[in-house]
């Protein structure tokens, strides 16, 4: 079997099928994180921010939105769209062009929080994935 069977195949296993859920709640949660920076309920006008974190906040609520429905129906192509885009929307960008988010020493320390929590979700997705097998 293909790692993309695997991938494909996870939801049905029961605390995979459980932990996608969760990760769909934790993805909702985002969404209106990004809903919420957008409405400049963050104390800061969204107007005001950097283009990039704007440009961000769109992309990420939209991916937010439709995969938590695609984890939360356990979709066969959910988990691998979960770990690219996790990978491809929010380490690359957070660790390789990390400069272009930081403006204060707040926001550094936020991004480490925020990669840290994504590489912690990864590895117990992973560990349910592959180690029960």
């Amino acid at each position: 079997m293909s790692i993309l069977e695997i991938l494909e195949q996870a939801p049905k296993q029961t605390w995979t099928g459980i932990y996608v859920r969760i990760l769909a709640g934790i993805l909702m949660y985002g969404a209106f994180v990004h809903v919420g920076n957008i409405a400049g309920w963050s104390g800061t006008r969204w107007v005001d921010t950097p283009v990039l974190w704007r440009v961000m906040d769109v992309v990420l609520l939209v991916f937010n939105v439709v995969l938590a429905i695609a984890l939360w129906f356990s979709l066969p192509w959910s988990i691998i769209a979960f770990i690219i885009g996790i990978v491809a929307l929010q380490l690359i960008p957070y660790t390789i062009f990390r400069s272009h988010f930081i403006e204060t020493p707040d926001q550094a320390q936020a991004l480490n929080g925020l990669i840290a929590t994504h590489l912690i979700l990864l590895a117990i997705l992973a560990g349910l994935v592959f180690l029960r097998r």
